[in-house]
């Protein structure tokens, strides 16, 4: 009895010692992981960026995450966000930046890896996009795409009739208060950016400031400002017909519109880029001597003023 007793209470502690020493492997080591291996399966990411504007570097933020920490005119954070083939961010957890270009270190080993690139404002909002796809990224090895630069573009906001300005109308014509000067809850403001161009402080579009006093079938209008750059800009367009009568004043005639902001503006027609519902063939127009808006044939020739960064 005293043998067999003895030869259990080794047993035990042969057991015991066996668990403990497992306990101890895994504390460590991490349970069934491959320790080692954590830093075989990541890879780096290097690349440039190209603005579709001059921008300037103003300063840099440190410790922001998901970004490489540079900053361009109105950006607070440019933020590189890469994903794999069925859609899963893949996180990374390192970054440099010199101007425009950078590299993101810890990214997942993979192929066909999609990147999307965003320059965003203080309050995180999407001011400018880009992307590259069929990316592939090695173990231990920086995949170098900075002699192919990704295009950043601006983000069009989309439309909206609560940024609709004033009328602009503030003269009084009876002593009955409720009419169209009574009112001001978007009162027109302008600011001239001194390049040819002029920002509308309630829409936040741009306009072209002076147009170039041409007449142009409609066709040749669109043309006319896709082709257009100004002040380092290039991505101008036609205005829809609710942006162009978002600059009509009704406070003056011929022209009815702020000559201090728009001066040389014709008292005539200008194309929209609406195209009338039920035919095809015609496009509407805002006159600028009363403002009214009519529709008419695309064959038809007007001037064109050309505007930028929302619609």
């Amino acid at each position: 009895m005293q043998i067999q007793s003895i030869v259990h209470w080794k047993d035990k502690s042969l057991t015991l010692y066996c668990i403990c020493f497992l306990l101890l492997i895994l504390t460590v080591f991490g349970c069934g992981e491959d320790y080692s291996s954590s830093y075989d399966d990541t890879g780096s990411y290097a690349c440039s960026i190209k603005w579709p504007e001059a921008v300037s570097i103003l300063e840099t933020t440190s410790n922001v995450s998901r970004a490489i920490d540079c900053s361009a005119t109105g950006i607070s954070v440019v933020r590189f966000s890469f994903y794999n083939g069925s859609g899963d961010y893949l996180t990374g957890d390192g970054f440099s930046c010199s101007l425009g270009s950078g590299t993101v270190s810890g990214i997942p080993v993979g192929n066909n890896i999609r990147l999307v690139v965003t320059g965003e404002d203080s309050s995180e909002n999407v001011l400018y996009q880009g992307e590259r796809t069929g990316i592939s990224i090695v173990a231990g090895q920086t995949t170098d795409d900075s002699d192919n630069p990704i295009q950043m573009d601006r983000v069009v906001a989309p439309w909206t009739m609560l940024k609709l300005p004033d009328t602009g109308q503030t003269t009084s014509y009876t002593t009955t208060w409720g009419e169209d000067s009574d009112y001001t809850i978007n009162p027109p403001s302008y600011t001239d950016n001194g390049d040819g161009t002029v920002t509308d402080n309630v829409t936040s579009l741009m306009w072209q400031q002076e147009d170039d006093n041409t007449t142009r079938i409609w066709d040749d209008a669109n043309t006319y400002c896709n082709d257009l750059t100004l002040a380092d800009y290039y991505d101008w367009r036609l205005p829809s017909a609710y942006e162009l009568m978002s600059i009509v004043n009704c406070d003056t005639y011929s022209p009815s519109i702020d000559t201090t902001y728009f001066p040389g503006t014709s008292a005539s027609y200008y194309w929209s880029s609406t195209t009338h519902a039920n035919s095809s063939s015609y496009a509407w127009r805002v006159h600028f001597s009363n403002g009214r808006v009519a529709s008419t044939s695309k064959a038809d020739n007007y001037y064109v003023r050309c505007v930028r960064a929302g619609q």
